[in-house]
């Protein structure tokens, strides 16, 4: 089973949020500077109720369909690996959507879609009753909580930039994936 994070893997939502501050926010931000970590605007702002309600905004979630290489490399991955999953700590007022996105964007397995238990919570209890041999995310929390569980692949991003594990493989985006497991 190989898994997969939504945001900042299979879905830019990165970008919208980022879009959709410097509209209605009337923030003069790179988005660098908006999401850099630990002093971007948004990590500083993290505990701040429009970020709360950026975070559980629906309409972030379902702005765009998935890039076209983005979703036929999901499909080379499954052809590869077996079944596939998603596994995401967005909030759950976003389910529904979360799961149309998924089933818009044509991607595979679309019911194989787990929501860790809160906001931000852990993903390796769902990683383990779901098999996953194998796991991308671009966030270091969910990175470090799976070391060792499973085979581990880090979207390279602005907030990620200063880690290097030697069992993680950071790549640039899900694309560069068949190419690594036709490979091992």
């Amino acid at each position: 089973m190989f898994g997969f994070d939504l945001d900042g893997v299979l879905y830019p939502w990165h970008g919208h949020v980022y879009n959709w501050a410097v509209e209605n926010l009337n923030l003069e931000l790179t988005h660098d500077e908006f999401w850099k970590w630990p002093g971007g605007w948004f990590y500083q702002n993290r505990e701040n109720l429009i970020v709360n309600n950026i975070v559980g905004n629906p309409l972030l979630y379902n702005k765009s369909a998935v890039l076209p290489e983005i979703h036929d490399a999901v499909w080379e991955i499954k052809e590869l690996v077996g079944d596939v999953c998603y596994i995401t700590g967005r909030p759950e007022i976003v389910r529904f959507d979360t799961k149309l996105w998924i089933e818009r964007s044509h991607l595979p397995d679309p019911d194989n879609v787990f929501f860790t238990p809160s906001q931000f919570g852990a993903k390796l209890e769902i990683i383990q009753q779901q098999g996953c041999d194998f796991f991308v995310d671009d966030r270091l929390d969910y990175i470090r909580e799976l070391l060792g569980h499973t085979q581990l692949f880090l979207v390279d991003k602005i907030w990620n930039e200063n880690f290097e594990h030697e069992t993680v493989t950071r790549i640039q985006d899900v694309t560069d994936i068949p190419a690594i497991l036709e490979e091992a």
